[in-house]
């Protein structure tokens, strides 16, 4: 798999340069955003909130298993930060606990899971209620392996540890792509405006590479972006602007 090839090399260039190759080789001119909002979940605003954090998580893997709930597996993802011998070197870190008890009964051959398989799962564990996500987290078990079960779990809780920040992703993806999310918040309008990697944001909208400068500057007019330009309520990244001391500095920005 793309993330254990990724988390296993100790190196920056070549966890990008995996990704790279994974997204040349297996994405191109095909829709980018299944594979990218398991990349970056934490920046996924289409799938509700699953509502579980490691605890919640730890008891409905307990119900999905169907192991008794003073049984030792139980204890231990329930006692997930627990100290001693019970948890080990893994004390603390939720998904290493959970492998070791899903390794025993989980292969480790994957049984096929697509990114489409993932997504669906996903989605119907954001939408289910709390009997719903049992049901749901038992059939995710039954058709992954336990290392895609890690992976799984890791997008739950909207954090992979691969060591390759959303800044590398989005320069590895597109340009443009970090930008114009600090923008829109929108990951997957990214993912549709920013398809080809070979073709600039303003050149994709019509829009001169060189902005008039006392115009306001927004390359970004589209239907689907219009609608979260302000949005009262709505998070939005900080734009920081720092001072500039004459028109000619202005423009030298304005242009990098």
């Amino acid at each position: 798999m793309l993330f254990d090839s990724i988390e296993r090399n100790s190196k920056p260039g070549m966890k990008r340069k995996m990704l790279r190759k994974f997204l040349n080789e297996y994405y191109q001119g095909r829709d980018y955003y299944p594979a990218m909002r398991l990349i970056l979940p934490a920046l996924d605003k289409e799938r509700n909130s699953y509502g579980m954090k490691q605890q919640m998580l730890a008891k409905c893997l307990v119900d999905a298993l169907g192991v008794a709930k003073d049984s030792p597996d139980a204890l231990k993802l329930v006692g997930w930060r627990d100290g001693g011998k019970k948890n080990g070197k893994n004390t603390g870190n939720f998904v290493l606990v959970a492998v070791e008890v899903l390794t025993r009964r989980q292969s480790e051959t994957s049984f096929g899971l697509t990114l489409e398989d993932a997504n669906h799962l996903l989605d119907r564990l954001a939408a289910a209620e709390k009997q719903e996500n049992i049901m749901v987290m038992r059939e995710m078990i039954n058709k992954t392996s336990w290392k895609e079960m890690k992976w799984m779990l890791s997008i739950i809780l909207k954090d992979l540890h691969l060591g390759l920040g959303e800044k590398a992703v989005f320069a590895d993806f597109h340009p443009d792509a970090e930008h114009l999310y600090n923008m829109t918040m929108d990951l997957k309008g990214v993912c549709e405006k920013l398809h080809d990697r070979s073709k600039r944001l303003e050149r994709q909208v019509g829009q001169s590479p060189a902005p008039n400068l006392w115009k306001g500057y927004l390359p970004l007019r589209s239907k689907r972006l219009e609608r979260q330009d302000l949005t009262i309520g709505a998070v939005a990244r900080p734009q920081l602007a720092s001072r500039i001391p004459n028109v000619e500095q202005a423009w030298k920005k304005v242009r990098e």
